[in-house]
């Protein structure tokens, strides 16, 4: 019964797109990055496709800090990040299946942990995809 609530939820705020509130890879999270602690990272992939993300050092994207696994499509993934204030430069792509290739970029965001971010993988893998921030 949960997880269909949670699937009429995610169809609503897919529809306005107006908060994140998808089943977290921690469990349940009814936040939008607005509400979420000040250096929290969320990567949700709310297309027909998994995505991941690489979070880099800096906003050229030349020093890789972290990956994230495969997020299956409907789920977030979720992290505390310190950049001491720094901006960093977030890559998201996205695969048709969780083990498939190749990839599709999806976009970029800049974050610094001074405030929390949110990032949404949507669309169709096979036509239009675009990359959304919460706030």
């Amino acid at each position: 019964m949960a997880k269909k609530n949670t699937l009429r939820r995610l169809a609503a705020l897919g529809a306005t797109a107006l908060a994140t509130t998808v089943i977290a890879v921690s469990g349940m999270s009814g936040a939008s990055a607005a509400t979420n602690p000040y250096n929290q990272v969320r990567i949700c992939a709310q297309g027909d496709y998994w995505a991941s993300a690489v979070i880099y050092k800096d906003t050229a994207g030349s020093t890789v800090w972290l990956k994230t696994p495969q997020i299956k499509p409907g789920t977030c993934w979720d992290t505390i990040l310190n950049t001491n204030g720094v901006r960093v430069r977030i890559n998201v792509g996205g695969t048709q299946t969780q083990n498939s290739t190749p990839a599709r970029y999806i976009g970029f965001g800049l974050w610094n942990s001074t405030a929390p971010i949110a990032l949404g993988a949507e669309g169709k893998f096979a036509g239009t995809v675009k990359l959304v921030e919460y706030k």
